[in-house]
C-alpha cells in the first residue's frame, strides 16, 4: 500500500476515493474520472488459474513469501506497514488484498467491505475538512460524523451514504486520520439495510488503527519459505494450521501444484509458509 496510486499506477484524482476488490471477491473497474470501485465477481478464480500470480509471490531462492515491508504485511487480521509506522486489525478470517493502492477487506460470502487508503493531496485546514472533502467528492453523502482520537491520533469518524458501483446503494462508516504528516482512510462500506448489524464491527477495526514504535516496525520481518515432510494423518488445513495460520490450506495446496480437495502425500516434502 502507498499513498498515491490510482488503479492504473498513476497519481490519483486529488480527493478520489478508491475500492479495490482483489483476491477471488471481486475485480478492478475504473470509471471515466478516474475513480475505482469494487464490482464482484461473476465467478470465483479457480486454483488453477491463481496459482501464476502466486508462483511469482513466491521466491524460493530468497524463501520469502509474498511480504514486502515496503508495502505493508499482512498477519492473519492484521495489517502492519514498517515504514509508515501503523497497524490496524481487521475483522478476524475475512480476506485481505494488499495493493500498492490501498488494502482491502471482505467478509467471506457477503458484501461487507473494509479499505485501507492514504489520502492523496488532502484538501482543508483540519482533518474534519479533509474528511468531509474528499467524501464528497467520491459522491458520498455526510450524514453524521464528530472529531475524535484514535490511540491519540487527531481523527474524524462519520457516517456516509452514497452508491458504489457493482454494489449499489451503500452506508459507509468512515474514519479520516492524521498520522505522520498524512491522512488516512479507514472505511467500512456495506448496503443500508445491513449497517446496524455490521457498524459495530467496522467501529471496532476503526478503533484499532494506531502507531507503531520504531522498536515495533524495525522487528517486522516478512514471512519465509520453509519445508515440511508429509505425516500420517496431515491434511492440508492442518499443515496451515501449524504453520502458523500465515496462508489458507487452499493456498499451500496451491503452492505444492496440488489439488486442495486431495490430501497430501506422507512422506512428501513440501513447501510451507512460516512467520519472518
Amino acid at each position: 500500500m502507498s499513498r498515491s496510486l490510482d488503479c492504473s499506477g498513476q497519481p490519483i484524482a486529488e480527493n478520489g476515493l478508491l475500492l479495490i476488490s482483489q483476491f477471488s471477491f471481486g475485480v478492478r473497474k475504473s470509471s471515466s474520472d478516474g475513480r475505482c470501485y469494487a464490482q464482484e465477481s461473476k465467478q470465483r478464480r479457480s486454483d488453477a488459474h491463481t496459482f501464476d500470480a502466486l508462483r511469482n509471490a513466491v521466491n524460493i531462492d530468497g524463501l520469502i513469501f509474498g511480504d514486502n515491508p515496503e508495502q505493508g504485511i499482512t498477519r492473519g487480521s492484521t495489517f502492519l506497514h514498517p515504514p509508515l509506522r501503523f497497524r490496524i486489525d481487521f475483522p478476524s478470517k475475512w480476506e485481505i488484498a494488499n495493493s500498492p493502492q490501498q488494502v482491502v477487506a471482505k467478509q467471506p460470502d457477503a458484501d461487507v467491505f473494509m479499505l485501507l487508503q492514504g489520502v492523496s493531496k488532502p484538501q482543508g485546514q483540519n482533518v474534519r475538512d479533509v474528511a468531509l472533502g474528499q467524501m464528497q467528492a467520491a459522491g458520498f453523502r455526510n450524514v453524521s460524523g464528530d472529531r475524535t482520537t484514535i490511540n491519540g491520533l487527531d481523527a474524524f469518524v462519520g457516517v456516509y451514504q452514497g452508491t458504489i458501483e457493482g454494489l449499489g446503494e451503500v452506508a459507509s462508516r468512515a474514519a479520516h486520520i492524521a498520522h505522520g504528516g498524512a491522512y488516512y482512510l479507514v472505511a467500512g462500506l456495506v448496503a443500508p439495510a445491513a449497517f446496524d448489524r455490521v457498524d459495530g464491527t467496522f467501529t471496532t477495526a476503526i478503533r484499532s488503527f494506531r502507531p507503531l514504535t520504531a522498536a515495533e516496525a524495525e522487528a517486522i520481518r516478512p514471512s519465509r519459505v520453509d519445508f515440511y515432510t508429509v505425516r500420517a494423518g496431515d491434511t492440508w488445513a492442518s499443515i496451515a494450521e501449524r504453520s502458523g495460520g500465515l496462508v489458507r490450506a487452499g493456498t499451500l495446496a496451491v503452492m505444492n501444484h496440488a489439488d486442495a480437495a486431495s490430501p497430501p502425500r506422507v512422506g512428501s516434502r513440501i513447501k510451507i509458509v512460516v512467520a519472518g
